[in-house]
C-alpha cells in the first residue's frame, strides 16, 4: 500500500519545541531531573510558561508553551546559557528528524518522533 500526504495538514502544534541540554551528565539521565532543570529555566530565567512537558526521542523533551511567539524567541535565541549547560529549543518539526524523502524505493518503516502535525 502506498500513502502519501497529498498537502501539508494545517499547522496546530506551532508552539512545541523540542529542548536539547548539552553537555549531559554521564550517568543516567531520569526525565524528572530534566523536567526540573527546564522548568526552573523557563520559569525563573526566562519568565515563559509552558503548557505540557514530555520524554522525545529528539532530544531531552517535547515543551508545548503557552504562546507561539515565545517559542520562536526561544528558538532564534539558541542555545541559551543556563549555569553550565546549554540549553538549545528548537521547532517541533526541524529536528534531527526534519528530512526530506524521495518515494521512489519499497521499504517498510518504522516510525519514529513522526512530526505531530501528520
Amino acid at each position: 500500500m502506498r500513502a502519501v500526504a497529498l498537502v501539508h495538514p494545517p499547522a496546530r502544534n506551532e508552539n512545541l519545541a523540542i529542548v536539547t541540554i548539552d553537555p549531559l551528565p554521564g550517568n543516567l539521565l531520569q526525565f524528572a531531573d530534566v523536567h526540573g532543570v527546564i522548568r526552573v529555566f523557563l520559569h525563573l530565567e526566562k519568565r515563559v510558561t509552558f503548557l505540557d512537558m514530555q520524554p522525545t526521542n529528539l532530544g531531552q523533551a517535547l515543551v508545548r508553551l503557552t504562546h507561539t511567539f515565545d517559542r520562536d524567541t526561544l528558538v532564534e535565541e539558541s542555545p541559551h546559557v543556563f549555569d553550565n549547560v546549554n540549553v538549545t529549543f528548537c521547532k517541533h518539526d526541524e529536528g534531527r528528524n526534519w528530512r526530506r524523502a524521495e518515494f521512489n524505493h519499497e521499504c517498510w518503516l518504522l516510525l519514529l518522533g513522526f512530526p505531530s502535525n501528520y
